[in-house]
């Protein structure tokens, strides 16, 4: 992967990227669970999200430890890679309700 265009843009053009990227990060979950559910059903589709994100959140919060060099363990350890990780602003930004569904 090349990252040279990221090289010498300013702060606010890259955190504006990473809004772009987070923002097509969660359209692109939605459309395959959307499409999984049209295909087969929606039982499936949640069998299918469940194991997917099982997955991908453990691999991602490995790597934020290791990226963001958290030492911290217990509660501490946990709730750093969970503010920082793909799914914060999803989880902030969500009800507690929507998100049980």
């Amino acid at each position: 992967m090349n990252l040279n265009v990221f090289e010498n843009m300013q702060a606010p053009e890259l955190r504006t990227y990473i809004k772009f990227l987070l923002w097509h990060y969660r359209v692109m979950d939605s459309f395959w669970y959307l499409y999984i559910a049209e295909q087969f059903d929606e039982p499936t589709a949640d069998g299918l999200n469940e194991k997917v994100w099982g997955r991908i959140a453990g691999l991602a919060a490995k790597d934020l430890v290791k990226r963001f060099a958290i030492k911290d363990r217990g509660l501490k350890g946990f709730v750093r890679p969970c503010a920082i990780g793909p799914g914060a602003s999803w989880w902030t930004t969500t009800s507690p309700r929507a998100r049980m569904r």
